[in-house]
C-alpha cells in the first residue's frame, strides 16, 4: 500500500469521526503506527481538508474585553 492509498483511506475516516483522539486511535490500530507516525500522517491532513471546522476540537479564542470608566457626576 503506499502513501496515496493511504491518504485516501484516512480522507475517508475523517469524515465519519468528530474526535481527534479516536481517530488517531483507529488510524494507529489499522496501520500497527505508533503516535508520532499517527501525527505527521494525519495531521497536515486536517488542516488540509479543514477538518477542524467541521469539529470543535481547536480552541477558540476569547476577544479581550476592556472596562470603560464611567465619568462621575
Amino acid at each position: 500500500m503506499n502513501w496515496i492509498e493511504i491518504d485516501k483511506n484516512i480522507i475517508s475516516m475523517m469524515g465519519i469521526y468528530t474526535d481527534k483522539e479516536k481517530l488517531y486511535a483507529d488510524i494507529k490500530k489499522l496501520y500497527n503506527w505508533n503516535d508520532s507516525q499517527v501525527e505527521h500522517a494525519v495531521g497536515p491532513l486536517l488542516i488540509r481538508w479543514n477538518w477542524y471546522n467541521k469539529t470543535t476540537d481547536i480552541p477558540v479564542k476569547k476577544k479581550r474585553t476592556i472596562k470603560t470608566k464611567k465619568e462621575k457626576k
